[in-house]
């Protein structure tokens, strides 16, 4: 599917009102932010994670996400070789003029015309008039909102183990620490293998990539409310060196730490 699109690269395109976007990045992982534009989600291969007011939406190839503008959410791909998918994001007085529909953060049922159509524009949209087609989108998504059943999420999971809802309130209040699985291990009372498995089990996650995952979610909340160098970053956020940061930030959000600042920072 578009295969002059390498992985981890984005192709964009922005047209009277309307951001088109086909991502190729799997395993990315966003922290909390928002938009200034309602934002479709929609996967093409692939599934990701959208969390919105401690409620877990997984959103398959059949389906798509709604998120109105200001909406705060995390993001995550849980795909780990291929994952691609479409976003599309509204200015907010366009939606209102075209009388789009409003509806709250949620799963619908994919709709074939607005692929069509969001491709199209991505490989047309420079080359040719493109207000009737970009109405045609806004009309068919408004209508797909408006008349079809909105699907709730099913119940978020509870960690069932008690060894790792130990392990991880210990990732979550220490992870400017420096812990190791043979610490952790030992500390909730079973061996290292163990806690290894029980993870992958549960968490689907590692303690060790659940411990970066809270230094990044960490380090973006200073890029975005403080004045810190990026190394005072690093090193604030627990990660023992500057480049073992940007490697995991990058990994991890999929920008370095001064553009994810330049863009989120106000």
């Amino acid at each position: 599917m578009m295969n002059d699109v390498l992985k981890g690269t984005d192709l964009s395109i922005t047209i009277n009102g309307v951001t088109l976007i086909h991502q190729n990045r799997p395993s990315l992982w966003l922290p909390e932010h928002c938009h200034e534009q309602h934002e479709v989600l929609i996967p093409l291969i692939g599934e990701f994670e959208v969390s919105v007011e401690e409620q877990n939406f997984s959103v398959k190839p059949n389906q798509m996400f709604w998120l109105p503008l200001g909406t705060k959410h995390t993001f995550s791909d849980v795909s780990t070789d291929s994952s691609e998918r479409l976003i599309i994001l509204i200015e907010s007085e366009l939606w209102r003029k075209c009388k789009g529909a409003d509806r709250k953060a949620t799963i619908f049922p994919s709709h074939q015309l607005i692929k069509e159509l969001a491709f199209y524009l991505l490989v047309q949209g420079r080359e040719t008039s493109s207000d009737a087609i970009v109405g045609a989108l806004l009309a068919t998504l408004s209508d797909v909102l408006a008349f079809h059943t909105e699907i709730s999420p099913p119940s978020a999971p509870k960690l069932s183990n008690q060894h790792v809802q130990s392990a991880m309130r210990i990732l979550e209040k220490e992870f400017m620490d420096e812990i190791t699985i043979e610490n952790l291990a030992s500390r909730v009372g079973i061996a290292p293998r163990t806690l290894s498995r029980l993870f992958s089990e549960h968490v689907g996650l590692s303690p060790k990539q659940v411990l970066i995952r809270h230094r990044v979610e960490e380090a973006c909340r200073l890029l975005r409310e403080s004045q810190l160098t990026i190394t005072d970053v690093a090193f604030e956020s627990g990660f023992g060196s500057l480049s073992r940061f940007i490697e995991s930030f990058r990994a991890q959000v999929g920008l370095l730490p001064s553009d994810y600042r330049a863009r989120n920072q106000s």
